[in-house]
């Protein structure tokens, strides 16, 4: 009889431990996300040459993702070169002239003002044969392709979906959590798609509690980033409660 009450007492006071455990730590719904994220989409209307990366694949900043097929536009821009190079040689012989007393002032403005409108018709053109290609933006994995070699798309078509290397940690935690919760506090995720726990801290805490749910958005990041992380993947996060928190 005496060896069935120790045992009852034990599990007693095994339930009794489990149950402090519990109640010291809090914990709440996990997702993970890329601090970095990005829709690439075309700047103008025309066909695609090549689309250089594919679903899953890394690449670095400044890297080339996307080529159009832009030979019109660069020979538009050899023409205006060549125009500006026919304006500026107008203007420096009517300067010439003005020195001479051969042309008047009014020659003059009117060969700058084909010179400055040669420039812009120049500039603008430039501008159209850099969105010719598609850089990286930042270092990262092509999260989907929406495009295709020599599809033809207008503007604002998206492209590609990227996203960086760095991931953060998006949790909505109580309201009431601020009276101990603070930038720096440590915490540990369980992700479900691994199975395993990362050691993280709090980077930022939202401005704003949710007046419906009471909550308030905070980010973390993790101590070490982890190479089988995958943004989109979920978990719980576990908050160990302050001693002066707990009552």
């Amino acid at each position: 009889m005496a060896g069935v009450l120790a045992s009852v007492a034990g599990c007693l006071a095994a339930q009794a431990v489990a149950a402090q455990d519990r109640e010291d730590e809090f914990r709440v719904r996990a997702k993970l996300v890329a601090k970095d994220r990005a829709t690439m989409a075309s700047n103008l209307d025309g066909q695609i040459a090549e689309v250089r990366v594919e679903l899953g694949q890394s690449f670095v900043k400044g890297d080339v993702l996307v080529r159009f097929d832009c030979r019109r536009l660069k020979a538009g821009a050899r023409r205006a070169e060549a125009e500006l190079r026919a304006a500026t040689a107008t203007w420096r012989a009517k300067s010439r002239l003005v020195e001479l007393r051969a042309a008047g002032r009014l020659e003059l403005d009117i060969a700058l003002a084909e010179r400055e409108k040669a420039a812009a018709s120049l500039q603008e053109i430039e501008a159209r044969v850099a969105d010719c290609t598609i850089v990286a933006p930042f270092g990262g994995r092509v999260a989907r392709v929406h495009a295709e070699d020599f599809e033809t798309v207008s503007t604002g078509k998206p492209l590609l979906d990227v996203v960086g290397q760095a991931l953060e940690i998006r949790v909505l935690v109580p309201g009431n959590w601020l009276r101990w919760m603070k930038t720096g506090t440590s915490f540990q995720v369980n992700v479900e798609e691994t199975g395993r726990t990362y050691a993280a801290v709090v980077r930022a805490i939202g401005a704003r509690v949710d007046t419906g749910s009471q909550r308030i958005e905070v980010v973390g990041r993790l101590k070490e980033q982890a190479g089988d992380l995958l943004p989109g993947m979920s978990g719980a996060a576990r908050f160990q409660i302050p001693p002066n928190a707990r009552r």
